[in-house]
């Protein structure tokens, strides 16, 4: 299974499995952590950019809060 990327290229693939691979488009989204750490400073919804557990935890431990 191979999910591509930006500038992902089926030729990249070694010829001798080629076949043998399932090609899975994954569209582009982009976001970064830097992105997400700036949102949650702010106090900008992050929903899905980063799973609710993961946002619960940052938020409770007011991790990337401005110090």
């Amino acid at each position: 299974i191979v999910g591509t990327r930006p500038n992902f290229h089926v030729s990249s693939i070694p010829e001798k499995i080629r076949s043998r691979v399932k090609i899975f488009k994954i569209p582009l989204f982009d976001v970064s952590s830097t992105y997400i750490r700036k949102a949650l400073r702010e106090n900008r919804p992050v929903k899905y950019l980063v799973p609710e557990k993961v946002e619960d935890f940052i938020r409770i431990r007011n991790l990337y809060a401005i110090k």
